[in-house]
């Protein structure tokens, strides 16, 4: 599907439409593809899942009859928007997709979709706190004794970088995300030793600083604090429960040195 629909974005683009006076009153407008993207997130996180499928249809029926040629975009942002929509209209629509992901993925989109409109205040900019909040939690769990969970904090951050990616992609162009690609899965090697991690972690608090640091934020937007929730609670949950582990361990140690 998302073959054909790119094919179609494409051959907007190149193609002048003959009959272009006759239906420009037709065409639906980017303020109403990205209201609809806005509407998918809302239903979804709502748990309105029939009308987010309605919704999503309707997306991709826009989709497919938007004036491309009138934009000034390059082909890579119309192609970013092509795969991201087509991430989250698919994660819709299967069966062993969970909630949490639905929401994420239509949470890229909704960034996206801002994202090649947004120059100075893109959404995506307002995430810099969760990011940067995510690489703290690594680092408070860089311990040989607790590997897992480590990996764990690293697979959600990850998790949650791929959320803003596509937006990122748009706004920066391919150089800067290639860079935070590589920073990222640049953690999950193993044979990194705690003091190239610590190193490492810092690098990346500084790449994200300075990508952040591009635009001024003056205004959020609500629904961001929700998807941000979703993703951060079992976070939250099970870096209590690590806490309260270590905690007892170190009580039990020092028992048995006295």
């Amino acid at each position: 599907m998302w073959r054909r629909m790119l094919v179609a974005v494409i051959l907007s683009v190149l193609l002048v439409p003959v009959f272009s006076d006759a239906v420009e009153d037709k065409n639906p407008t980017w303020n109403e593809f990205d209201g609809l993207a806005g509407q998918l997130l809302q239903q979804l996180k709502q748990g309105d899942i029939d009308n987010a499928k309605q919704t999503a249809l309707v997306l991709s029926n826009e989709m497919n009859v938007y004036p491309f040629s009138e934009e000034e975009w390059t082909l890579s942002s119309m192609r970013t928007l092509v795969t991201t929509f087509e991430s989250a209209y698919e994660a819709l629509f299967a069966e062993d997709v969970t909630t949490e992901e639905q929401v994420r993925l239509a949470m890229a989109l909704r960034l996206s979709t801002d994202a090649v409109q947004q120059v100075n205040q893109p959404l995506w900019n307002q995430m810099d706190r969760q990011l940067l909040d995510s690489l703290d939690r690594i680092s408070a769990v860089n311990d040989p004794f607790q590997s897992q969970q480590y990996m764990y904090e690293v697979n959600r951050t990850l998790q949650l970088y791929e959320t803003v990616r596509p937006a990122v992609l748009i706004s920066k162009g391919y150089e800067q995300v290639s860079e935070l690609d590589a920073m990222h899965y640049k953690l999950q090697e193993q044979q990194l030793s705690q003091v190239e991690i610590d190193n490492h972690l810092d690098a990346m608090r500084h790449e994200y600083l300075t990508l952040f640091a591009f635009s001024s934020v003056e205004t959020v937007d609500p629904g961001l604090y929700v998807v941000m929730f979703i993703i951060g609670t079992p976070v939250f949950l099970t870096l209590s429960y690590v806490g309260f582990r270590k905690f007892r361990g170190q009580r039990k140690k020092v028992k048995q040195n006295e």
